[in-house]
């Protein structure tokens, strides 16, 4: 009898380990953070990372997750997260922005949890159904907010936060696209229809410029065969009927900034955020003033006041002023090392649906790139978080090993 209840006690034990460590808490997660941040803009999605830290805490402590084995490139990331703000916290104690700091805890987070899943026994289609279906809701919801309830900015506060959302899965869509069959397709590509047209209502010109530069450069370089001509031939088709028609008034936008690029209000604030950089000390040039608010202003005739800003519309000016010269070539530095690995893979021609994953991945990235750094604090968590799941994703893609006998694209 005591053998019976001993065995009894080990099944169950061994059933609540299976549970409290199901990959399944993860899928829910990592969707709800991504839902309730892009879809609803509200901040149940920090309840949501919360939880997925709760999670990675009981498989590291049930030894489903073990901590020894997570390869360098985490713990890398995590490193240099540690660094900038302990940097920070030295260079600028009492004016450090702590919630662009804690914003960095959440994408870490964010980027152990997909690491964590991508550790687990999952099925690619049931995962694949599960984040692109997350991804097609958030556009309906934002589609729904923007046309029947007459939101201008969907359910985000300003313009450039629902061009970000639009721009971001524009890529992640067309990886659902060509992954489903039948009738999953056509409603895929309904609904990417849909986000194509938020994007053009918002008439962001860097989200345009970015979705479209990194959309060219992965058809040009990473792409081959029928995919590759038919996807140039829809962007250059698309990007001539916006002008023909002047849809949404992007036409005129684009002529607007072309005529008038030598007086962009960006140049004006490049050019104030060099000369504040010009006056750094020796140390500030080094480890930088901190994270926090880098004020610029934009003056745009004599008679009009001026308009202050807290960033200076550049990532790269952004973080050379916040964290200095080491702390650039530990953030840039860091990204670019992921960016080429991931290249490195899509040159090594890996299996079809992975090869698509990749280059959907990169168009992602480098639309976040072009678009996040022209328009967002590098900090802030319209930059922040986007980043956890691109990052995420493409150190996984990184360090999966490639299949030399995959068809490629």
């Amino acid at each position: 009898m005591h053998i019976l209840r001993t065995a009894v006690g080990i099944v169950s034990r061994e059933k609540i380990e299976a549970i409290l460590t199901s990959k399944y808490w993860l899928f829910a997660t990592l969707s709800g953070i991504f839902f309730f941040f892009f879809a609803l803009n509200r901040g149940g999605y920090i309840v949501f990372i919360h939880v997925s830290f709760i999670f990675l805490v009981l498989n590291a402590m049930f030894g489903r997750y073990n901590l020894r084995e997570i390869p360098a490139t985490y713990i890398v990331t995590a490193v240099i997260c540690a660094v900038i703000i302990i940097t920070s916290f030295i260079v600028a104690p009492y004016e450090s922005h702590t919630t662009w700091m804690r914003n960095l805890g959440r994408m870490l987070i964010i980027i152990f949890s997909i690491h964590l899943l991508s550790q687990k026994q999952v099925n690619e289609h049931i995962a694949s159904i599960i984040f692109i279906g997350t991804v097609l809701l958030s556009v309906c919801c934002q589609f729904g907010a923007f046309y029947l309830f007459k939101m201008p900015y969907g359910t985000f506060s300003n313009i450039h936060y629902l061009s970000s959302f639009a721009a971001l899965t524009i890529p992640l869509i067309v990886y659902g696209m060509l992954g489903f069959p039948g009738w999953y397709k056509l409603f895929t590509i309904v609904i990417l229809i849909m986000d194509i047209d938020l994007l053009m209502q918002t008439g962001s010109r860097p989200a345009i410029i970015g979705i479209v530069v990194g959309s060219l450069v992965v058809l040009i370089f990473f792409t081959r065969g029928r995919l590759k001509w038919i996807g140039l031939a829809l962007m250059v088709l698309l990007c001539v009927a916006l002008y023909i028609t002047d849809y949404a008034g992007i036409g005129s936008r684009f002529e607007e900034l072309i005529v008038n690029l030598t007086k962009e209000e960006r140049a004006q604030l490049w050019s104030q955020a060099i000369n504040k950089l010009a006056q750094n000390t020796a140390l500030e040039w080094l480890f930088g003033h901190g994270i926090r608010r880098f004020p610029v202003s934009y003056i745009q005739d004599s008679q009009s006041p001026s308009l202050s800003f807290i960033f200076p519309h550049n990532h790269i000016l952004e973080i050379m002023y916040l964290n200095g010269i080491v702390g650039a070539l530990l953030v840039l530095g860091g990204l670019a090392f992921v960016f080429v690995g991931v290249l490195k893979v899509a040159l090594q021609s890996p299996e079809r649906r992975k090869g698509i994953l990749i280059n959907c991945t990169l168009v992602v990235f480098l639309s976040w790139l072009i678009h996040s750094g022209l328009t967002f604090p590098f900090y802030s968590k319209y930059s922040v978080l986007p980043l956890a799941f691109i990052l995420g994703t493409m150190l996984v893609l990184r360090g999966q090993p490639v299949d030399d006998q995959g068809a490629g694209l």
